[in-house]
Parts: C-alpha cells; structure tokens; sequence
C-alpha cells in the first residue's frame, strides 16, 4: 500500500462512522411528539378470551378487567421523546387504580398498548421511526368523523408468528396522524404457554381534551369483529352448500346412469346350434337328386349312389 493510500484510510473511516452517526441521528429526527402537558384520553377497554379445551374458565384478571368503567390516561410530562403518561383505570364498583408510566416516543417499548405514536407519519413509514428495522409500517391514511369532524387517521394492521413465548399476535390500531394518539386498537394474542386458549384486547377512543369524540363513525375497513376470526369469505355456508349439492347430483346421476344401461341391455342367450341346409330337389339334368352326384345325361342311374335317375 503506498503512502497515498495509507494516509487516506483514517479520513475514509472517519467519513464512514460519520455516516452511520448522520443516519443514526436521521431515523430519531424524524419522530414527532405531537400531544402536550394537560391533555387527556379516555377509552373503553374490553376483554375477551377464548378456549379450544372445555376444562379452562377465564383467567380471572380478565374478568377484573372487564369490570372496567373507563380507562383514561392522562399526559403529565413531555421532555423530548420522553412523554410521563398517568393510567386511571375506573372500575364498575367506584375503585380506581392509578399509575405512571414513561413512553419513549417512537419506541417499540411496550408489551401492551401504546398510546401515543410518532406524529405525522405517512403511508409507507414505519409505525417506530426509532427503530425502523421492525416489520410495522402504516398500511394507510384514512378520515374518521368525530362529531361531524373528520380527522386524518393512520391504520397499521400486522400478524405474526415469530414473536417470543406466542404462536401468534395480531395488531390493528389506529392513531390519530396529527397527535399520534390511539385512536382505537385491537391485539390478539396466543402464547406458546396456553396455545389453545385466545386472548383478545379491544380499546377504543370515547372522550378527549383535544378533539370531540362524543360520536366516531367507523372506517369501512377490511377488518374483523372483535373477539371473531377474520372471514376468508361472507358466504361460506352458501359455498359448502352448492358444494354439496353438486356432489350429490353427481352421485345421482352416476347411479341412474348405471342402472338404465343395465335395464336396456338384453340378457345374454345360449348360442344356438348352426341350421343344415335342406337338399331341394335338383333340376340340372343328369344331377343326382339323391347325393349331388353330376352324371352323364345318358345315365338312367346315378354312378355313385346307383338311385334311379329316369323313371
């Protein structure tokens, strides 16, 4: 290696570390808190469960849960990404349990739900700017009415079966673009611990200090009823149905076809035995009437059975 190229290798590197920093910096840049101190969120939460195996009865914190009245969270900090959420959670008999948690905005930190996402993010982006390597990505933007005001909405809906002690997990939000705040979300959930059992959390916008939310008029999306399995198609009975019919009149058709080319088959018959021809009396002069026998004309009787030719 020449001296050239010696002295240019630390300035190649140090370009190449500045890259990686410059792109480092790049994925966290974009990431947009968009809620502020003071501002609060209110939902419905709801739990469902299900089980292949009779034996199991619903865990009972879910049904703790489902006893909720409201669950609200109120925004008590915001320092950067870093956003000091307070979790109130209201419960039918007039308890209530609060607590305080930090979500890193743009972050894939939660094991559950999170509330507020990066702000301003587009069709394509992914849902964690921070980091952008996860398979979540908005599938689209859609407008929601909320009391007659329509807001731009994005939607991410995922499933997989790679994620750590489950064999599957679906997520389907949807945030509020501007704010970033959820809107509405839907996890399903089978862990490798229970796998016949399907554990199904639905939380949905009902009231908010930044926006009226009195009515919500539903995206006319492709998703599914909470707590059901998606359709692979509305009209399944139907399909089976003609299914089956087809098969049976196939098999009908069959049986008919077999039994009327038995019917008109005639029933096979000994072969009969082969008829003599008669001997007719022979008109050939000369022709023996008895044997056959061709004779002079001048014979009176014939030369080989000696019957009397002339009378």
């Amino acid at each position: 290696m020449n001296k050239t190229c010696r002295g240019a290798l630390p300035l190649l590197i140090l370009l190449f570390c500045a890259c990686l920093i410059a792109g480092a910096f790049g994925q966290t840049s974009i990431v947009t808190v968009g809620v502020s101190t003071g501002e609060f969120f209110k939902y419905n939460l709801t739990y469902f469960w299900a089980s292949s195996n009779h034996a199991d009865s619903v865990p009972a914190s879910l049904l703790q849960k489902n006893a909720t009245n409201f669950f609200q969270i109120d925004v008590l900090s915001v320092g950067g990404r870093s956003v000091g959420l307070q979790e109130t959670w209201s419960f039918l008999d007039g308890t209530r349990t609060i607590q305080t948690i930090i979500e890193t905005v743009g972050n894939a930190t939660s094991d559950s739900f999170i509330f507020v996402y990066s702000a301003n993010i587009n069709v394509g982006n992914p849902l964690f700017p921070a980091e952008s390597d996860l398979p979540y990505r908005v599938n689209q933007t859609v407008s929601r009415s909320y009391n007659g005001v329509a807001r731009e909405t994005n939607h991410v809906a995922i499933t997989r079966t790679d994620v750590q002690n489950e064999t599957f997990t679906s997520i389907d939000i949807y945030f509020d673009k501007q704010t970033g705040v959820l809107v509405e979300g839907t996890l399903v959930d089978i862990y490798s611990a229970t796998p016949n059992q399907t554990f199904t959390t639905h939380i949905a916008l009902k009231e908010s200090s930044v926006w009226e939310v009195s009515s919500l008029s539903p995206t006319p999306t492709a998703t599914y009823s909470i707590g059901t399995q998606p359709p692979t198609n509305t009209d399944t009975g139907s399909t089976h149905l003609i299914i089956l019919l087809v098969a049976i009149v196939t098999v009908v058709g069959v049986i008919a076809s077999v039994i009327l080319t038995h019917t008109k088959k005639a029933p096979k018959s000994a072969p009969s035995e082969p008829k003599l021809a008669q001997k007719t009396p022979s008109t050939v002069p000369g022709q023996c009437p008895n044997c056959g026998y061709d004779n002079p004309p001048t014979n009176e009787f014939c030369g080989k059975c000696g019957k009397r030719l002339k009378k």
